[in-house]
Order: structure tokens, then sequence, then C-alpha cells
């Protein structure tokens, strides 16, 4: 998932796309929970897998950006 991160990067500011995910998604991106997300047949969880990635790559780069 890191490389297809670089990869959006190249294209947008990731932090854009990030916003724009948020606003849309929030309630996926904030609940911890979800059900039938280890069901692997139910392709809704495939797109709720990929946020839950890409939010947590996009967070953990810009924590590691900030100055201590």
């Amino acid at each position: 998932m890191n490389e297809n991160y670089d990869s959006i990067a190249e294209l947008i500011d990731p932090g854009i796309l990030y916003d724009a995910l948020h606003n849309i998604y929030s309630n996926i991106l904030e609940n911890p929970i979800f059900e039938n997300e280890d069901n692997e047949d139910n392709e809704d969880n495939e797109d709720i897998r990929f946020l839950k990635s890409f939010s947590q790559i996009h967070n953990g780069r810009r924590k590691g950006k900030q100055p201590n």
C-alpha cells in the first residue's frame, strides 16, 4: 500500500485526497469496528480496507513530518 500511496502522491497532494475522502467517509474512517469486515467476498469491505490503509499511511507520514 505504501507504493500505491507514493503513486497517488505523484499525481495529487495526498492531503487534498485525504480531506476529500474524510469529508465523504468520516463515519467509516472514524469507526474502529465494522461488521463483516473480514468477509473478503464483500467488495465494499475492500473499499473500506483501502480507505483505512490510505488514512493510516497519510496520518503516519504527516505525523513524521511534524517537528517534535
